[in-house]
């Protein structure tokens, strides 16, 4: 769907209870929005090599239309230069992969206010931790 965006439009549109849905503006290809269920998150799009590339910019109204309308302008400009924007992204880092026992060490290192009795009863169940299986289980730290 494509409409003349604007602010009060971007107000006034209802957010999409189902699927997302993807409104491209008519002054600006490749510029749009992504109306969610509960959130208006502005993006880029263009096809490169054939296949079609995506950029999140960012949500309204936190990143105003005006920047998000200024951030895909300057992409526009870098795929006129012969540049790649896609791919001057910077990577996802993986996040780390810990285990219970660390956090079962973290948690004695970072609290330092326990109290003797506390740790105490704690230290059978951080040595039960690190000669159970689970201690081999991870989990990943972030998001």
């Amino acid at each position: 769907m494509k409409a003349n965006l604007t602010v009060a439009y971007l107000r006034a549109l209802p957010f999409e209870p189902g699927k997302p849905k993807f409104i491209t503006d008519r002054n600006l290809r490749g510029f749009g929005v992504k109306v969610l269920r509960r959130s208006k998150v502005f993006f880029f799009e263009k096809r490169i090599h054939g296949k079609p590339k995506r950029i999140t910019l960012g949500r309204f109204p936190d990143l105003t239309l005006e920047q998000a309308r200024q951030t895909a302008i300057a992409y526009h400009s870098e795929l006129a230069k012969g540049n790649d924007p896609f791919k001057a992204r910077p990577a996802k880092t993986k996040a780390r992969r810990i285990s219970l026992l660390e956090v079962g060490e973290a948690y004695f290192i970072t609290r330092t206010n326990l109290r003797p009795q506390s740790v105490h009863k704690m230290q059978p169940l951080s040595q039960a931790l690190a000669r159970s299986p689970h201690s081999r289980h991870h989990r990943t730290d972030g998001a």
